[in-house]
């Protein structure tokens, strides 16, 4: 607190603007997860989902997290918070997911994590969706 009344670095309109768009960014960013998380658990399933997706979603926010944290003083430090924020928050959401799907694997050991089998039936609405455009 002592910091934010010594050098307040949002000295502009536009820049408290960008400060508030990136404290919502990140609030959804990290947010979405949440009704993915339920539904998983709900089901004790994460059919439909691509593990490969939340795993590299955690690899980029890594290497977008490691890139905004040399900083070089308070000020920047302060400004860039909030997307630092929602890139480590969404890491954990997604770790969490990951997880569900090693959890849940386990009760449904005829599907591989990472690369389901090709002779999984496919349902009527997943045929009824994938329908080439020319027979539209």
């Amino acid at each position: 607190l002592f910091f934010i009344r010594r050098a307040w670095p949002l000295t502009t309109p536009g820049k408290i603007i960008g400060y508030v768009f990136g404290i919502a960014s990140s609030l959804c960013y990290m947010l979405s997860r949440i009704p993915q998380i339920r539904l998983n658990a709900k089901r004790k399933s994460t059919e439909g989902l691509a593990a490969f997706v939340f795993i590299f979603t955690i690899l980029a926010n890594i290497f977008f997290a490691i890139s905004i944290l040399p900083v070089r003083d308070h000020e920047e430090t302060f400004v860039v918070l909030p997307w630092l924020a929602g890139a480590l928050g969404t890491i954990l959401f997604d770790m969490y997911i990951v997880l569900q799907f090693v959890i849940y694997h386990k009760k449904q050991e005829s599907v591989p994590i990472l690369f389901p089998s090709s002779a999984q039936q496919e349902t009527q609405s997943e045929r009824d969706f994938l329908l080439p455009l020319s027979s539209v």
